[in-house]
Parts: C-alpha cells; sequence; structure tokens
C-alpha cells in the first residue's frame, strides 16, 4: 500500500491524518503513520493554561494511541533528526520514554509521501537574555515542565518569605493570558493555605 507519513502532531497533521486515513484505509489503497514526540494532542491555544497550573493536561488531551486505533492510522513516537529525500526517509532521533531513565532508538521510517505538519516556534526576536534563560511554551512538554518549576519556586518564595517574580516577554494573547493565569494560580494556593500566603507573583 501506499505509505503516507505525517510528521507532526498538531491539530493540522491531526486534522490531516485523521481525514486520510478515513478516506482512503478503509479502501486499503494507503497506510497513515503519525509521528509525533508527545503522547497526546492538546490544543495549543491551551498552552498558556497548563503552564500556569490552571488546567490539567491530563484531561484536556487526546491520546495518539486511542486516536490512532479508532481512527484507523497508526501512531509512533518520535522527532524528527533529518530527511532523506532522495531515498524517500524520514529519520527520528532518540525520545525519552515516561520513566525519564530509558530512551526509545531512533530509527529510519520510509515513505512514499510525506506530510511535514511540525508547526512553529516562537520569536524571541533578537531580545538579549531570552533564548538563554526563557521557558518557552510552544508545546506540552514545555508547558509542563515550566509549571513544576512554578510550583517549586512558589515553594520556595514561601518557605524564604519572600516575593517571587515572573517576567513575560511578548505582550501577545498568550503572553496577557499567562499573567491572569499565573495571578489565579496563586490565589487557588492562597484559598488552600493554612495561614495567610506571605508570596505574592510580581509580574514584569
Amino acid at each position: 500500500m501506499h505509505r503516507i507519513v505525517v510528521v507532526g502532531g498538531g491539530i493540522a497533521g491531526m486534522v490531516a491524518a485523521t481525514h486520510l486515513s478515513r478516506h482512503l484505509t478503509r479502501s486499503k489503497t494507503a497506510e497513515i503513520l503519525l509521528i509525533d514526540h508527545n503522547r497526546a494532542h492538546v490544543w495549543k491555544p491551551m498552552l498558556h493554561t497548563f503552564a500556569a497550573g490552571t488546567a490539567n493536561y491530563t484531561i484536556e488531551n487526546i491520546s495518539f494511541v486511542s486516536h490512532a486505533k479508532s481512527s484507523g492510522l497508526r501512531y509512533w513516537p518520535g522527532e524528527l533528526a533529518g530527511l532523506n529525500r532522495s531515498r524517500k526517509v524520514v529519520e527520528l532521533g532518540p525520545v525519552p520514554l515516561p520513566d525519564a531513565t530509558e530512551t526509545l532508538p531512533g530509527r529510519s521510517i520510509p515513505y512514499d509521501s510525506l506530510i511535514l505538519a511540525v508547526g512553529s516556534r516562537a520569536n524571541d526576536f533578537g531580545t538579549p537574555g531570552v533564548a538563554e534563560n526563557c521557558h518557552f511554551i510552544d508545546d506540552i512538554g514545555e508547558a509542563n515542565a515550566f509549571s513544576d518549576r512554578l510550583r517549586s519556586r512558589i515553594f520556595q518564595a514561601v518557605d524564604a518569605r519572600t516575593d517571587l517574580h515572573v517576567v513575560i516577554v511578548g505582550g501577545g494573547a498568550t503572553g496577557v493570558e499567562l499573567s491572569a493565569e499565573l495571578a489565579q494560580h496563586v490565589e487557588i494556593l492562597s484559598s488552600y493555605a493554612h495561614d495567610a500566603m506571605p508570596t505574592r507573583l510580581r509580574g514584569l
């Protein structure tokens, strides 16, 4: 069968893979493989809520494995590491496994047709210090990493009875909404604290 590989499980990759599968796999004219380094799809405009800890990633996601099963396509965890157009092969790099102590080896994936839907990355526009110090939230892995770091810093600030300063670079929709979600997150923590929470989130 014709081998169609879709790299990227964002909204474009998910829709493309699902649409092609529903139209081609039932007639057994093609097989569809969806590749993404995450284990589940989330709607990108919600990433700031996961980063702030005000939304639950385990609820607000679509598992690639279950979606592939129900849609008649295949899914494989992987991250694009190279592309050989003459041989029609996608090269995947190693992917960390959930326990973080082992990795899934990289591999070569042959294709007849290829769809690259890897999405976009935030642009720092050369702002000094951003690339070296900022947490980007372009995917769910980065959003969860920022959320974990934020919780750790909040508890450290509470223990030291100091303010916590957060700088958000970018005043677009995501930056503005993230600042509001962060303030809400601290208010929620304060409501559960056994005494008045001495820490206030300072934004810039």
